[in-house]
C-alpha cells in the first residue's frame, strides 16, 4: 500500500526547510512549482510569442511595401495594409522566416531573436510551448540562423574602437582593398 499524497502549500518557509521537517516522518518529498508560479511563466511564455509574432507581422508589413513600391505601383494605389497581417507560423517556413527576420532593422532584430531564445529557454524549463508555436519550429529556425547570420549589419561602431586600435583597422581594411 502506498502512502497518501500530503501537499503543503508553505510561504514562509523554503522547498528545503520544508523537506527537513517532513522527509524524516513521510519518506519521499518532492516539490513542484505552484499553480501562481506556473500560471506566470506561461504569461511570461505568451509574452514571448506575441513578441515574436509582433515582429513577425512588422516584417511582413515592410515587405508587402517593399514589393508594391517595387513593382511600381503608384503611391495612392498601394494597397493599403488595415491593421497587423494574420501571421501564422504554420504559413511561413524556417528560411521564409529567417528571410523576414534578415528585412528587419538591427535592433529589432536582435530583440525578436532574443524573445525567440527566451521562448525556447521557458519552454522548455516549464515543459510548455503554445499550440501556434511549437518549440521544434523555433529550435530548427535558430539553427538554420546560425548558418545565415545577419553578419553584413554587424558593424562596431567607431565609438566603441579603442584609439590605439584605429590606425590598425584602417591599415587592415586598406590591405584588404
Amino acid at each position: 500500500k502506498t502512502p497518501a499524497c500530503i501537499r503543503v502549500v508553505d510561504f514562509a518557509n523554503s522547498a528545503n526547510e520544508i523537506r527537513a521537517a517532513f522527509e524524516a516522518k513521510l519518506g519521499v518529498i518532492t516539490h513542484s512549482v505552484g499553480a501562481s508560479d506556473l500560471e506566470g511563466k506561461e504569461a511570461e511564455l505568451q509574452h514571448f510569442a506575441n513578441c515574436i509574432l509582433e515582429g513577425l507581422e512588422v516584417a511582413l508589413t515592410a515587405c508587402v511595401a517593399a514589393a508594391q513600391a517595387a513593382a511600381g505601383a503608384p503611391v495612392g494605389m498601394r494597397a493599403r495594409v488595415q491593421g497587423p497581417l494574420p501571421v501564422s507560423l504554420a504559413q511561413v517556413t524556417i528560411p521564409q522566416f529567417a528571410e523576414l527576420m534578415n528585412s528587419l532593422p538591427l535592433d529589432r532584430y536582435m530583440r525578436m531573436r532574443s524573445d525567440i531564445e527566451g521562448y525556447i529557454d521557458l519552454g522548455h524549463r516549464i515543459r510548455r510551448e503554445l499550440p501556434e508555436m511549437p518549440l521544434v519550429f523555433l529550435q530548427a529556425l535558430t539553427i538554420h540562423m546560425v548558418d545565415h547570420v545577419k553578419a553584413a549589419d554587424w558593424v562596431i561602431p567607431p565609438s566603441l574602437i579603442h584609439p590605439n586600435s584605429a590606425a590598425a583597422v584602417a591599415a587592415a581594411t586598406a590591405a584588404a582593398l
